[in-house]
C-alpha cells in the first residue's frame, strides 16, 4: 500500500500565507497601482481664503504699528505759563498806552469864541410854557452860562421862570444844540417883547453889571 502523503508536491514556501497564488522563482509579484487621492475643489478654495484672510491681518498690524501693544511714552511735564509781561533779557517789554481818566479842563469862552441861534415853539402867549432851542457854534472847546429873557423896546429884560438857566456849560468846538422849556410871565404892559436866548460868560448868569457874551432873538410876543 503506497503512501498516499508521499505522493504530494511539498508546500510551496512563497505562497502568500492568505493562500493566494504563489510566485514562480526569479519573477517578481505583479501588484496593482493604487487609485489617486483628489482634494476636492471646495477644500482649495477655503484654503485659499484663509490665506488671503491672514495676509490681510498681517498687513493691518503693520500698517498700525501694533499700537495695541505699543507702550507710550508718558506725557511731558507741565511748564508753568510765562508771564505776558516777561521779556528776553536784554530787552524792553512793550508796555501800554497810558489812560486817561480825567477829563479835559474847559476855560471860559470870551464874546469871539461862540455864536448863537434860536427857535421857540409853539408861539408865545402870557404864562404859557414854550420850548427854546439854542444852536450854539464855538471855535473852541469851553464853558458858558445859558440865560432867557423877555426884554420890552426900551431894552428892559423883565424876569421869567429861570429853571432851565445853566451857570456852566460844556461846548466842543463845532455845532451843537440845548434845549429848555420857558414859562412866560402871565402879566405884561401893553407892549412887543423879544423872547431870546442869552450866552452868559460861565457862572455869572443874569448878575447885574455883566454883559452877555452875544445873544439872539428867537421870537415876539405883542400884548395889546
Amino acid at each position: 500500500m503506497t503512501d498516499d502523503r508521499a505522493e504530494q508536491s511539498p508546500a510551496d514556501p512563497t505562497a502568500g500565507a492568505s493562500g493566494g497564488p504563489s510566485v514562480g522563482p526569479g519573477k517578481a509579484a505583479s501588484t496593482a497601482p493604487a487609485p489617486e487621492r483628489r482634494v476636492p475643489h471646495r477644500l482649495l478654495f477655503g484654503a485659499l481664503i484663509a490665506a488671503v484672510l491672514v495676509l490681510l491681518v498681517a498687513l493691518v498690524w503693520v500698517a498700525f504699528g501694533g499700537r495695541g501693544n505699543r507702550v507710550t511714552d508718558p506725557p511731558p511735564a507741565s511748564q508753568p505759563a510765562t508771564p505776558l509781561t516777561a521779556a528776553p533779557t536784554g530787552e524792553t517789554a512793550p508796555t501800554a498806552a497810558p489812560t486817561t481818566t480825567a477829563a479835559a479842563v474847559l476855560t471860559p469862552l470870551k464874546a469871539a469864541d461862540v455864536t448863537v441861534d434860536c427857535a421857540v415853539s409853539p408861539a408865545p402867549q402870557l404864562g404859557s410854557a414854550v420850548t427854546m432851542t439854542y444852536t450854539l457854534t464855538a471855535t473852541r472847546p469851553g464853558t458858558v452860562g445859558l440865560g432867557a429873557g423877555v426884554v420890552d423896546e426900551n431894552v428892559n429884560d423883565h424876569g421869567v421862570d429861570d429853571s432851565g438857566d445853566r451857570n456852566s456849560y460844556a461846548l466842543h468846538a463845532g455845532i451843537q444844540q440845548y434845549t429848555r422849556t420857558l414859562r412866560l410871565p402871565a402879566k405884561l404892559p401893553k407892549g412887543s417883547y423879544d423872547i431870546s436866548a442869552e450866552v452868559w460868560p460861565t457862572g455869572q448868569v443874569g448878575k447885574d453889571g455883566v454883559e452877555t457874551l452875544t445873544d439872539e432873538t428867537c421870537a415876539t410876543l405883542t400884548v395889546p
